[in-house]
């Protein structure tokens, strides 16, 4: 190990992320694959895929979420301290709750549209000149890809939630070739995690474009095929039936006929991806910013995190774009809660793979 957490060792792409594939630990995050300095590995089928030759630099493994997890050190990285044993569900400044202000995003969002909100506020602003998120497929609006919105009509057409995986990773790649300078980052916490350890590195082409990153809780999500097969199976329904999802304790589907259909999270969970199973993070423990709408209806939980992230919050409700209250009592629980379960669930399937 290095000064870092994180091992400097030379080792080829088989011999460090072999393992993690094997034993479906690997979150299909795609940073191997932008970060690989010879481009020798591709993304296919949600996993990275050899198909040149591996120099053995070790750069594919430094920057995956799953191998050789190193928090401590990440933490430090970023807010300059490691989180203290009351932070249940790691750093933060403070916790409010919040629902923007615009009618645009209003008539788009799923909860109370603060990303979307933040994301426009800075790029009207000049804090960023793209913004990396997931969008819709125009021919399937279930299925998620990455996507790099250079506009406000863009940042707008990507609001609302993806409940298939969308690796936002790969749309670094499209930062560069268009050479954007000052960029937000919104993802699950598998891949703010990945992001961290891409500035750690640091890959430069990526790490010093980032601005802020915004994180979104994450209880567990479906592949794509994960998705259609549930539909399948529990409503009888394919992907071009279903208009959108909303998962509040139990998912709803909303149909192209008009009607609303609905699935228990017992029941779908066996449709989630595998590596859900091993995943300790609920809350995006590691970005500037982290968002969720649990156990809301039209609000937003607001984690603020980094002097960065609570910057760009407070900067964005100053200038009346987003009501904000405090978070209650009642949230910060359902907030510890949820995080410890999935952190103990995550780490007990970890032990019984060998890995701590």
């Amino acid at each position: 190990m290095d000064s870092d957490g994180l091992s400097r060792i030379r080792m080829n792409f088989e011999d460090s992320l072999g393992r993690i594939l094997r034993e479906g630990l690997c979150v299909g995050c795609g940073s191997c694959v932008v970060s690989c300095p010879l481009g020798c590995l591709e993304y296919a089928d949600g996993k990275p895929m050899l198909i040149g030759d591996c120099s053995s630099c070790g750069v594919c493994s430094r920057v995956c979420p799953r191998y050789e997890r190193s928090v401590g050190e990440i933490e430090r990285f970023i807010f300059g301290r490691e989180r203290m044993s009351s932070e249940e569900f790691g750093v933060y400044r403070r916790v409010c709750i919040a629902r923007t202000r615009l009618r645009d995003v209003r008539m788009r969002c799923q909860d109370g549209g603060v990303v979307t909100t933040l994301l426009l506020y800075a790029m009207d602003d000049g804090l960023i000149d793209g913004a990396v998120v997931s969008g819709f497929d125009d021919d399937d609006p279930l299925r998620a890809v990455p996507m790099l919105a250079k506009s406000k009509d863009e940042i707008l057409s990507s609001a609302g939630t993806r409940y298939a995986y969308s690796p936002n990773l790969l749309a670094l790649r499209d930062a560069v070739s268009h050479d954007c300078r000052r960029i937000a980052f919104v993802g699950v916490p598998c891949q703010i995690e990945a992001l961290r350890r891409v500035q750690i590195l640091p890959v430069e082409r990526y790490a010093e474009r980032l601005s802020f990153a915004v994180g979104l809780f994450c209880s567990g999500c479906f592949s794509y095929r994960g998705l259609a097969e549930m539909l399948r199976d529990l409503l009888s329904l394919n992907t071009n039936d279903a208009l959108k999802m909303r998962i509040k304790g139990e998912i709803a589907v909303f149909t192209v006929h008009g009607d609303e259909r609905r699935i228990s999270l017992r029941d779908a969970k066996r449709y989630f991806r595998r590596c859900n199973l091993t995943c300790t993070d609920f809350s995006a423990e590691l970005a500037d910013i982290s968002v969720g709408g649990i156990g809301l209806e039209g609000w937003t939980i607001t984690v603020l995190r980094s002097n960065v992230g609570e910057r760009v919050f407070d900067d964005a409700a100053s200038r009346g774009l987003l009501e904000v209250r405090d978070a209650d009592e009642k949230t910060i629980r359902l907030i510890v809660k949820v995080s410890k379960r999935k952190r103990r669930i995550g780490m007990s399937n970890l032990r019984r793979l060998g890995h701590s």
